[in-house]
């Protein structure tokens, strides 16, 4: 049963399922993808939240640092660090065909 499991969860990795599919185009997980975590700006961030803030993230880091992320769009994530997380990853370098590339919006 593990097995099965195991090849199934390889498979969505492969698959990119947790990526909405009018996404799946752009990389997010290479190595030159560079992420910023932003917490929200309020009195409620939690501690391990807080200590993520303004941190680099390497697009290869991700899956490992945040397994219950969500891709919100082609320049953000939700990293969902905990329950009710209101952080967001911010795309500052991207990848493309052409070459690495600065992402200047925010």
């Amino acid at each position: 049963m593990r097995v099965i499991r195991a090849a199934k969860i390889a498979q969505a990795i492969i698959d990119k399922s947790w990526i909405p599919e009018e996404l799946r185009g752009p990389s997010y997980f290479g190595h030159y993808d560079e992420w910023l975590f932003n917490t929200e700006e309020s009195s409620n961030v939690c501690e391990e939240c807080e200590s993520h803030n303004e941190t680099v993230f390497y697009g290869n880091e991700l899956r490992s640092f945040f397994p219950y992320l969500s891709v919100e769009s082609e320049n953000s994530i939700y990293p969902s660090v905990h329950p009710n997380c209101r952080c967001k990853l911010i795309r500052t370098t991207f990848v493309s065909n052409t070459g690495v590339t600065e992402v200047t919006e925010h």
